[in-house]
C-alpha cells in the first residue's frame, strides 16, 4: 500500500520535472523578487532614517530657541 503510493508519487513528480532553461527561468525571477524586496527594505528604511533625522533637527532647533529667547523673556 505505502510503496505503490510512493510509487505513484515518484511517477507524478517525475513527470514534473523541468528543463534546465525553465529552471534557469524560475530562478531569474526568483532572484529578481528577491532583489526587488531588498531595495523596497533599504528604501523604506532610508525614509524612517530622514523622517527621524528631520525630528533631531527640529529638536535641536527647538532647544537653540530656549536658550536664545528665554534668558531675553527673564531680561537677561
Amino acid at each position: 500500500m505505502v510503496e505503490a503510493e510512493l510509487t505513484c508519487l515518484i511517477e507524478k513528480r517525475s513527470s514534473r520535472e523541468m528543463d534546465s532553461d525553465e529552471r534557469e527561468e524560475l530562478w531569474q525571477e526568483s532572484l529578481r523578487a528577491y532583489n526587488a524586496r531588498g531595495c523596497e527594505e533599504k528604501r523604506l528604511a532610508g525614509c524612517v532614517y530622514h523622517q527621524e533625522q528631520a525630528e533631531r533637527y527640529r529638536a535641536v532647533e527647538r532647544h537653540q530657541d530656549r536658550c536664545y529667547y528665554e534668558p531675553q523673556l527673564r531680561g537677561g
